[in-house]
């Protein structure tokens, strides 16, 4: 795993292998339903190394572009994530 290098609480995985056991050691709560998780997992991901990126990304021109705007509410947000916005929208 990677931390973000202006917000170390963001984290980012370096493999799907890292998220898998994330998400297990955060969802299992007994080992007895591990051979469960993992069958939920194989077939929520199946395909997903056969996606086509460019597909994926040229599919995106079909999304309204009033769904990809991005509307902060600053009341909503810390004084610390004011503080890092207001950093990366000067730099």
């Amino acid at each position: 795993m990677q931390t973000h290098p202006e917000d170390p609480a963001l984290t980012t995985f370096a493999s799907r292998e890292d998220m898998y056991r994330l998400i297990r050691l955060c969802m299992v709560k007994d080992e007895r339903h591990f051979d469960k998780f993992d069958r939920a997992m194989a077939d929520y991901f199946e395909g997903v190394d056969s996606l086509d990126m460019d597909e994926l990304l040229a599919k995106l021109t079909d999304v309204p572009k009033e769904w990809l705007d991005l509307k902060l509410d600053p009341k909503n947000l810390t004084e610390e994530q004011r503080r890092l916005l207001k950093k990366i929208w000067l730099a």
